[in-house]
């Protein structure tokens, strides 16, 4: 755990200074398709402990770039999009249409943000799990993962990043059909193995999942592995 922390924390540290423009669509009105963009910014991480650590919080602001108004019609639609909005701890106003027999028949809704987007890895010594937590960062409000202890590599480390900064959209892709999954893990065998012949270990060697791997390595590693996922976002605004 506290290697991941020392990954995340280097990461957190060059987001703020690189300060790239990260954005995500959120349906935050439902009249419109693909969702408004909202930016994120003011990034942050906690450990609860530097002995014994069990906990880490990441977290960033995710704003609007001005206040958003429109007007939603229907009683149904007008509560669902209260209650999501609520469910991501946004904040907003509504005003309500009524019709004659006083009842809703749409309402003005005005965002105003912003919306905190958090990651939480925590180890669950009874279950002997670590459980990660996405709260308004993948396709829903909130998203809970549980793996053993072992299986929190370098890869699901790095995956856990990239949905951060919406490379990827979600950690585990439930949905994935058996040959989807099987070109996918073809592509990540390939990349590994691209990555072994660059780091030059000279050839590509197969990977026991149910063996414990190293979690990213050495101090110096873990600082270019962080800074390694915010070169595309220097590259395209240089």
């Amino acid at each position: 755990m506290l290697r991941a922390y020392e990954y995340y924390a280097e990461l957190i540290e060059n987001l703020n200074v690189v300060a790239p423009d990260i954005q995500a669509n959120y349906p935050l009105n439902p009249l419109i398709d693909g969702g408004i963009p909202l930016r994120q910014a003011n990034y942050k991480i906690k450990l609860d402990s530097t002995e014994t650590p069990r906990q880490i919080d990441i977290f960033c602001q995710c704003m609007l770039a001005a206040p958003y108004k429109f007007y939603l019609p229907g009683q149904k639609a007008v509560q669902n999009l209260s209650q999501l909005l609520e469910n991501y701890n946004f904040t907003y106003h509504r005003k309500h249409r009524l019709d004659l027999s006083h009842k809703i028949r749409g309402a003005t809704f005005i965002l105003q943000g912003p919306m905190i987007a958090h990651v939480r890895l925590a180890a669950n010594l009874a279950g002997k799990n670590i459980h990660i937590i996405f709260r308004n960062v993948e396709r829903t409000p909130l998203n809970r993962y549980a793996f053993p202890p072992e299986a929190l590599d370098d890869e699901v480390i790095e995956r856990v990043a990239k949905v951060f900064l919406r490379k990827v959209p979600v950690l585990v892709d439930r949905k994935v059909d058996a040959s989807v999954r099987d070109q996918q893990r073809s592509e990540i065998e390939q990349d590994k193995y691209e990555a072994s012949r660059a780091d030059g270990e000279g050839e590509r060697r197969s990977i026991d999942r149910n063996k414990p791997r190293p979690i990213i390595g050495t101090t110096r590693t873990v600082a270019e592995r962080a800074r390694g996922l915010l070169k595309v976002f220097s590259v395209s605004e240089a």
